[in-house]
């Protein structure tokens, strides 16, 4: 029902200008869309509108989550990085990745999909220049249900060269790991680490799952 809304050739895609909100549907689908609110205090919905300009209204029963992009919240993914290097085990090198995992599918954590992340693979390290601009980070973290429980890394997180964080071991089979906001006012990089756990880089699908920077308060 919601497809005959959007512009199904796909060759005039909009420009975007100011902030978004990128809407996930229980049954999976995503798009993205503006000027997100209640449709009424009676209904039991959402309204909004389409980049393309069209209405749209969704039952919040068939709403699984929104994020809003722009603004305060800026998200890794949006971002280029000024630095990637990967270190193999033995001699394959792994591409860092774009809300995708190592092997180019849908972050996935103990059953939970998300849209935005990065995926890495041991060894790799990867860094974000910040200027200054951020006051928090914070992250959802795991390897990835594709491996079917394999593979273990540990994540660090440096900000300015200086380690903030530094997690247990993560296998496979773990939990998937709420990282606390950290304190990155006035950091000028962030650098995110996965390296090698127990078995060297076997199934090390590491994801950095909703990472998200927020922006500070313009006084």
């Amino acid at each position: 029902a919601y497809k005959t809304l959007f512009n199904s050739e796909l060759i005039s895609f909009p420009t975007v200008d100011g902030p978004v909100v990128l809407m996930t549907l229980t049954d999976g689908s995503r798009f993205t869309v503006r000027d997100v609110m209640l449709a009424s205090p009676t209904e039991d919905a959402v309204s909004c509108k389409t980049l393309f300009g069209n209405g749209l209204q969704v039952t919040l029963s068939a709403l699984e989550s929104l994020q809003f992009l722009g603004g305060r919240f800026v998200y890794l993914s949006e971002l280029k990085p000024f630095n990637y290097r990967s270190t193999p085990f033995l001699s394959r090198h792994w591409d860092l990745q774009t809300n995708r995992t190592v092997l180019g599918g849908q972050l996935l954590l103990r059953g939970t999909n998300y849209a935005l992340g990065i995926g890495m693979h041991s060894k790799s390290e990867v860094s974000y220049k910040l200027d200054g601009k951020f006051s928090r980070f914070q992250a959802t973290i795991g390897i990835d249900d594709e491996t079917n429980g394999g593979g273990s890394v540990v994540f660090a997180i440096d900000a300015d060269a200086k380690r903030v964080f530094t997690s247990k071991l993560i296998t496979g089979k773990s939990t998937a790991v709420v990282i606390p906001p950290i304190d990155v006012d006035g950091v000028s990089v962030l650098t995110l680490h996965v390296d090698f756990g127990t078995f060297g880089d076997i199934n090390d699908h590491a994801d950095w799952c909703d990472a998200v920077l927020i922006r500070k308060r313009i006084e």
